[in-house]
């Protein structure tokens, strides 16, 4: 695999400024990232994007791709419309790619050629996780109902990286008006678009498993001891902070974190910490 995709927004920017880093740090062949800007209005494009970030991607290529704003006429939700993005983005890289949040960042040598599995390597069902099962069963049979198939009783979590395979992204957003079809689905369940990508992946016979490569820092995780200490992290090429995190952590848990970073030559001064931190 060779392509990596990443939709973002202003917001996020300085995230992207340490998932850059990290590509340039520890991928190990030549990648092409596609970095999509998804925003509002045309004039909200003020950053150049490709100025600030190009100096990153000495070994890799960098792709700005400016998004179409015409979805925000039908909702007013950039988290939605991102989801479009996500899956749409194919018709443009035409390859299986590995899709990124802005928060995604390497943490080990990574070789994307290894990453041959599918969808975010986390399987959910009823029986592994009732939890998350029940949050998105409003979802899965609103899915279920409207591409007149059985609901499916397992699928990929609902989180990235994601391994996109282009044969089934392409039969995803093949759906008549696909766009307005999933963003109208919002209002009555909240879209999922790796939920609705597994339904494609199973109606074409791949097989929904476990292969996790990441490990994340999510809202609620206040105990880095736990965070550093699971088995999972061991295994881990791909992290992530969520920006919920970062503003609700207490400064002696952003302080770990940050040593980490550093440790991982990805802050190396005092300002970049202030970027991403404060």
């Amino acid at each position: 695999m060779t392509d990596l995709v990443t939709v973002t927004c202003n917001r996020d920017f300085t995230q992207m400024l340490l998932q850059a880093r990290s590509i340039e740090k520890y991928l190990k062949h030549r990648t092409t990232h596609w970095v999509f800007i998804n925003e509002e209005e045309k004039s909200l494009f003020d950053i150049d994007w490709e100025f600030c970030l190009k100096d990153f991607y000495t070994n890799h290529n960098l792709q700005i791709v400016y998004c179409d704003p015409v979805y925000w006429d039908l909702i007013y939700n950039g988290w939605v419309i991102q989801q479009v993005h996500k899956l749409e983005a194919v018709k443009i890289v035409q390859n299986d790619y590995l899709l990124l949040d802005s928060k995604n960042f390497f943490t080990s040598p990574t070789d994307l050629d290894t990453w041959t599995h599918e969808g975010s390597g986390i399987v959910i069902s009823k029986k592994i996780n009732p939890y998350v099962w029940n949050m998105w069963d409003k979802t899965n049979s609103r899915y279920s109902k409207d591409l007149g198939l059985e609901k499916i009783k397992k699928y990929y979590a609902p989180e990235t990286p994601f391994v996109v395979k282009k044969s089934i992204a392409l039969a995803a957003v093949n759906k008549p008006n696909f766009a307005k079809w999933f963003i109208s689905c919002h209002n009555e369940a909240d879209a999922s678009e790796f939920l609705y990508y597994s339904y494609f992946a199973t109606l074409y016979g791949h097989k929904i498993e476990y292969n996790r490569r990441h490990c994340c820092i999510w809202p609620g995780q206040y105990d880095m001891d736990i965070w550093f200490g699971q088995e999972d992290f061991k295994l881990m090429e791909i992290s992530g902070i969520h920006r919920s995190w970062i503003e609700n952590a207490s400064v002696e848990n952003k302080q770990e974190v940050i040593k980490w970073l550093r440790s991982l030559d990805l802050i190396r001064n005092e300002y970049e910490e202030r970027l991403l931190f404060s």
